[in-house]
Order: structure tokens, then C-alpha cells, then sequence
């Protein structure tokens, strides 16, 4: 049968790391029926793959199969932007991609999204490298065709983490003057980028504050006690002396044996109430604590820094 025949097909496809692609209107009809079934799933038009082999990919994995199978087809196409930047391991969100997996540059003078999940790029004369077998733009070709299309809290992660790779922030803003194009979304970026980021969790807040219109935070600030010494992920320091630190809470450091040390949910959080003390006895005047999701919501951890005293940007 058909549908047995294009199943095995896609197992077949998946191995090589790709997608099998429908070729015609009936072996789409067969291959959404498995869709309907649980077999299958389609992560971009006409491409499948088995659920099963679906779920254990991670978002990286997940973009490699779609580009690695439209490259099959559009074998000249160079990825640029988002799509990209996963093949430079730079931090970005993972809903920054908005379902668009596919970023490409063209030669056409128009950037528009298709009625395909497909983003293009104006670029007169496109230059690539290759990675992982594919044609990819220049890193700062990919850093503007991220940046210029996002709000700064979503540009940050990928601003810092290409700074950390060892980016100078000089290159990249030359690189935006060459470009006949408004790059003003880049440069805004640029003037915050700070590679004492850890994590693209904490520039998306770091963006979050910003955005707000609240002061810029100091990131990863070490204050010293009694010989010990303590960081914390935010800082803001008032023109009277007075200091409010912002921590970056996850659910790893309660359930995770590597964090915890096998502590109790109790003793981490009395250790938590005792390394307070010692930080205001070093001149923080209050913490505030908020969660991932807080900044995903925006809302309430603007009001959580608000509480605890950061003032809004005076410029």
C-alpha cells in the first residue's frame, strides 16, 4: 500500500536527518492521513516525519531536518537570520522563530514572509560559508537579519551571545553601516549588548527591563563578606548609595540533585534567607526574586522591580 510504502519512506528520510518531502497530491493525502492517525507529523508544508522521532529532536535538531530538506530542493538557497543562528549556536528564543523555521537571503529586493513559512532577505550580492553541509550567511549577516525584525528583549539574547563567542560590537556596528538598509533595530540593540550575560534567559529580562523604561541594570555583580563572596544577576544603584538586586529564580536549583546538593526544599530556602542577610549587610538595600515566566509576562516582573525600588531611566 501507499501509505505503508511512504512510511517507510520517512524512516528512511529521518535516518539521513531529513524530512521526506511529498512529491505529489496523492501521497499527501496518504501522508496526512497518517498525520490524522498519530503517525506522522508535518512541521513545515509538505515535509513529514514520525512523531515519535519528532519528540526526542531538540529545537536545534528540529530546524537542521527542515533546512537540511529544503536545501534538497532549493540547492543555491543560503540561511540567514534565525535559521542561522541556530547553525552559530547563538542564543535566541525559541518563539522568536514565530513558526518561520526558514530564513533564506535572495536577490529579490523585497523582504516579505510567502504564504510558505519562509522569510527572505534582500541581499544583492549573497556570500555564505559552509556548515554542517549547508550554505549559511556570515555571522553578521545573521545577526542583522535577526535583530532588525525583533523587539530588543528578543534581540538581546542574540546580540550578547554572539559578543561572548568573541563578536566585537565595533565590527558589527561597521557591518551594519555598510548595508543600504535601516539597521536602527541593530544598532538600538548594540548599545546594550554586555557579554557578562550568562545565559539567553537572563538578556531576555535584562531586554524586558529596558523595554519598561526602567534604569539599566549592572549584571552579574560580585559584593565580598566576612571573606565570602556573592553574586547576583542584577544590580541598580540609586544616586543616594542605595542598591536593589534582582535574582533570576528557576525550578532547577529546588529539584535538580547537581544544585541541590541533596538539600532539602527547606534548607535551600533557609541557605537562600541567610545569604540575604549577608548581602544586605554588604549595602543591598532589597531583593527581589522572580521566575522566567515573570518575564514572559512582562507585567509582573516590572512591578516586582518597582516594588523593590528600581527607578525608571532618566535619559
Amino acid at each position: 500500500m501507499l501509505r505503508d510504502s511512504l512510511l517507510n519512506q520517512v524512516i528512511d528520510y529521518q535516518q539521513q536527518s531529513l524530512c521526506l518531502k511529498a512529491r505529489t497530491q496523492g501521497e499527501q493525502r496518504a501522508l496526512a492521513y497518517l498525520c490524522k492517525k498519530g503517525l506522522l507529523i508535518s512541521p513545515f508544508p509538505t515535509y513529514y516525519i514520525t512523531q515519535e522521532h519528532w519528540d526526542i529532536l531538540t529545537h536545534f535538531e528540529r530546524i537542521r531536518y527542515i533546512a537540511n530538506t529544503y536545501a534538497c530542493t532549493h540547492q543555491d538557497c543560503i540561511f540567514t537570520g534565525l535559521t542561522a543562528a541556530d547553525f552559530y549556536q547563538i542564543d535566541h528564543m525559541h518563539s522568536s522563530h514565530h513558526n518561520i523555521p526558514i530564513n533564506v537571503l535572495s536577490r529579490t529586493n523585497t523582504t516579505k514572509k510567502l504564504n510558505k513559512p519562509i522569510q527572505r532577505f534582500y541581499c544583492a550580492d549573497p556570500r555564505f560559508q559552509t556548515i554542517q553541509g549547508l550554505r549559511i550567511a556570515p555571522i553578521e549577516r545573521t545577526i542583522v537579519d535577526c535583530c532588525n525584525y525583533l523587539p530588543l528583549r528578543e534581540a538581546l539574547p542574540i546580540i550578547d551571545s554572539a559578543v561572548r563567542q568573541g563578536i566585537s560590537i565595533a565590527d558589527l556596528q561597521h557591518y551594519c553601516n555598510t548595508l543600504r538598509r535601516d539597521c536602527s533595530q541593530t544598532l538600538h540593540a548594540l548599545r546594550y549588548a554586555n557579554p557578562k550575560s550568562e545565559n539567553g534567559g537572563e538578556s531576555f529580562c535584562r531586554g524586558t527591563f529596558i523595554e519598561a523604561g526602567l534604569e539599566v541594570p549592572s549584571i552579574q555583580v560580585t559584593f565580598k563578606i566576612y571573606n565570602m563572596s556573592f553574586r547576583v544577576d542584577f544590580a541598580w544603584y540609586s544616586a543616594s548609595g542605595r542598591i536593589v538586586a534582582g535574582e533570576l529564580d528557576g525550578e532547577e536549583k529546588y529539584v535538580n540533585p547537581s544544585m541541590t546538593q541533596g538539600k532539602s526544599i527547606s534548607a535551600i530556602v533557609q541557605d537562600e534567607r541567610e545569604r540575604e542577610n549577608l548581602l544586605s549587610k554588604c549595602g543591598i538595600s532589597n531583593i527581589f526574586r522572580f521566575t522566567f515566566q515573570d518575564a514572559l509576562q512582562r507585567q509582573p516582573l516590572i512591578k516586582k522591580a518597582v516594588q523593590a525600588g528600581v527607578q525608571k531611566a532618566v535619559y
